[in-house]
């Protein structure tokens, strides 16, 4: 909702609006959770619910704080459960997965769920393909399915996950570039219907969260493109820089996408949701030694707006104080 209709619904700024609501949806939200431990799968899908809202409405630490809380939930005690229940459960532990370590990213803390393996990835299916009565699990399509988008994003972050356990960097870049090939393989290619704006988002996410883990791995102040054999000379090597300079302002620049773009306008309040914080210090380091130009000048542009679309939390944050200290070096 615009803050315009917010107003004229409730007769309060958007910003009280969330907050009298945030708080007391919060507290019950907890206490129905903490109250309801072994078998309210209800109250924790409510809670995850809330905590993607919170993630991304610039509360972080919100979210990381109560994913604490329904991790210790025994809905996900190994007891015996219908397929049905399965596929519910292990949904719902994946998104709290994500939920956790994209507030842990944003905040520049460790990820604290971090085993991978306690539950399968969720099914590619469409929920008419789940039958809660039946003895048989659904099987996987082979194609695009209302399960794809948060596939992608769990196989991506897996994929992170994967490189913060390794610190061999050609083996870094061989783990990345699988990551790009599985989803080309098992979910891209079939984002084909030009029309569909979940699909428009699977694929722009996507390629955000791949080149964030190349900003990552790329950054002027954690390795030399030069020192892992991605160029073969000065020439090559200030090319490749080119293309992560110019993805970064492109992926950075979301006020110009969701101006520009109709498909991506219905996704405005998740698309903002993303801080981008390895695109923006991959562009603060780059932009201390580049002579100035038009992409230059519009990339400054771009990370100014992009700060200034970060909440308090977020700025007081690990992250925040780190692109405090570049932008304090200059």
């Amino acid at each position: 909702m615009s803050h315009e209709e917010v107003h004229e619904i409730f007769d309060m700024t958007k910003e009280t609006v969330m907050e009298v609501y945030r708080l007391s949806t919060e507290e019950t939200l907890a206490k129905a959770v903490l109250l309801n431990m072994e078998e309210d799968l209800v109250a924790l899908q409510a809670l995850v619910l809330f905590l993607s809202v919170s993630n991304l409405t610039g509360k972080p630490k919100v979210a990381w704080k109560l994913t604490g809380i329904a991790r210790r939930s025994g809905v996900f005690s190994q007891t015996r459960h219908s397929p049905f229940q399965i596929e519910m459960r292990n949904r719902l532990w994946w998104q709290l997965w994500y939920l956790d370590h994209r507030a842990a990213k944003d905040l520049g803390q460790r990820n604290g769920l971090e085993n991978l393996h306690t539950f399968e990835l969720p099914l590619n299916v469409n929920d008419s393909d789940l039958d809660p009565s039946s003895s048989h699990l659904a099987t996987s399509r082979n194609g695009w399915s209302e399960q794809t988008f948060a596939l992608v994003r769990y196989r991506i972050a897996q994929t992170r996950q994967m490189l913060s356990e390794d610190n061999v960097m050609t083996r870094k870049q061989e783990i990345i570039r699988a990551c790009e090939q599985q989803l080309h393989d098992h979910h891209l290619q079939f984002c084909t219907d030009q029309q569909s704006t979940i699909q428009w988002l699977t694929r722009h996410v996507a390629h955000v969260l791949v080149m964030e883990m190349w900003f990552e791995l790329y950054s002027a102040d954690t390795i030399d493109i030069s020192s892992v054999g991605l160029a073969d000379d000065g020439q090559h090597e200030q090319g490749f820089r080119d293309f992560l300079f110019l993805n970064a302002i492109d992926i950075v620049d979301t006020t110009t996408r969701l101006e520009w773009e109709t498909q991506s306008r219905q996704w405005a309040w998740l698309l903002k949701g993303y801080q981008q914080f390895h695109p923006l210090v991959f562009l603060l380091n780059e932009l201390q030694y580049r002579e100035q130009y038009a992409a230059v000048d519009h990339a400054w542009k771009v990370v100014e707006s992009a700060l200034s679309r970060w909440p308090p939390t977020t700025r007081d944050s690990s992250n925040g104080r780190v692109m405090e200290n570049l932008k304090d070096s200059w």
